[in-house]
């Protein structure tokens, strides 16, 4: 090999590297063994040069999940998807032709990824839940309406250093401890998100009958739940 052709590879090699700086909004697959999901994962430097990220799952309903022990160096990144799905981990490698390729890996098993990138990175960066009104704090119930059944649920919502908490309790389900990872209230708009199951609740308080209607939304699927004020007695447990 010619001491030319070693610089024309060198300088091959840099510009492949540099088409794939990991910064940005990458797009693919992640190869389930059942079936195969999209993945979006966005990846990003702030101002002090640290890398952050989030990572989205569309079919599953998982949007904006910040990415955990982000690492990227020598053209490997790796993390652990946050609040989401159990916490998978992420590993890929930058691939000569410009993609992202690797392994997804939750609960000791492991499954190949592959992106590529689509544009600019776009990362959904954590937000803090707000307070919530003196209408709104307190202890709830209602039943959350599936299409075969329904499931009695249990809500809390209490403020504490300025951001609401809440506490969510579906009764009859192997896992009745629900984490709610933000609270946030706009006028009468109620909004909680619970990363862990790739879910949303969205209602709306209605002053005159003291209830809290609205959506619960999971995998792109829609369920009415309407929240009434608990009765006393169970306000006090």
């Amino acid at each position: 090999m010619t001491a030319l052709t070693r610089i024309v590879l060198l300088l091959s090699t840099c510009a492949l590297l540099n088409a794939a700086e990991p910064a940005g909004r990458w797009e693919g697959t992640v190869r389930l063994p059942a079936r195969e999901i999209s993945l979006v994962l966005d990846l990003d430097r702030d101002s002090a040069g640290h890398w952050n990220g989030s990572a989205i799952f569309p079919e599953l309903g998982v949007k904006g999940s910040p990415l955990a022990d982000l690492v990227v160096q020598d053209g490997h990144v790796s993390c652990i998807v946050k609040g989401a799905l159990g916490g998978p981990k992420l590993s890929a490698r930058l691939t000569a032709d410009g993609g992202l390729q690797g392994t997804f890996e939750l609960a000791g098993n492991s499954a190949p990824l592959s992106v590529r990138k689509s544009g600019p990175p776009q990362v959904d960066l954590p937000r803090e839940s707000t307070a919530v009104g003196p209408d709104f704090v307190g202890d709830w119930q209602g039943d959350l309406r599936l299409p075969d059944h329904a499931l009695h649920v249990k809500l809390s919502l209490v403020n504490r250093d300025g951001k609401a908490v809440a506490t969510v309790t579906v009764a009859d389900t192997p896992n009745p401890n629900v984490p709610v990872n933000l609270v946030t209230q706009d006028s009468d708009n109620l909004t909680l998100e619970m990363k862990g199951i790739g879910a949303i609740y969205d209602g709306v308080l209605h002053p005159g009958t003291n209830e809290i209607a609205g959506t619960f939304q999971q995998s792109g699927l829609e369920f009415p739940i309407v929240f009434y004020r608990a009765p006393a007695k169970e306000a006090k447990r």
